[in-house]
Order: C-alpha cells, then structure tokens, then sequence
C-alpha cells in the first residue's frame, strides 16, 4: 500500500478541509498554519470533545495522517 498523500485532521477529529488532501507532509504542515491563523485572533479553538483549547495548543491536538493510494 503506497502512500503519497496527506490529510490534517482537526481536534475533533475532521479534515481540516473537505475533499482536500496534501501532495506532502510539507504542504500539509502549511495548510494546518494557515488554518491555525482563523483562531489567531479569538484565542482558542472550541471543541466539543476538549472544551476551549488555547491558541498556542490547538497545533498539539491536530494530527497529519498518510492517506494511502488505494
């Protein structure tokens, strides 16, 4: 089973993005930073699962996964 494909899972255990997977591991450690900068602001992220995380910890409570080819 070849994997060349990456997905960011959210803290509530989602894709970050719909249908979207990354070409690498670096493409989808960029994606995951610029989807950290919507909670930039506000602080946190909510989840129903861990209740309110704080900015500087949401990255610990994401996950970026192999997705296989077949």
């Amino acid at each position: 089973m070849e994997t060349n494909r990456w997905d960011v899972i959210s803290p509530d255990g989602l894709p970050i993005e719909s249908d979207v997977t990354y070409a690498t591991k670096e493409e989808a450690r960029l994606a995951v930073t610029q989807w950290l900068k919507m909670y930039e602001l506000q602080g946190y992220y909510s989840s129903p699962y861990y209740g309110r995380i704080p900015y500087e910890d949401i990255l610990c409570y994401c996950a970026l996964i192999p997705v296989s080819n077949g």
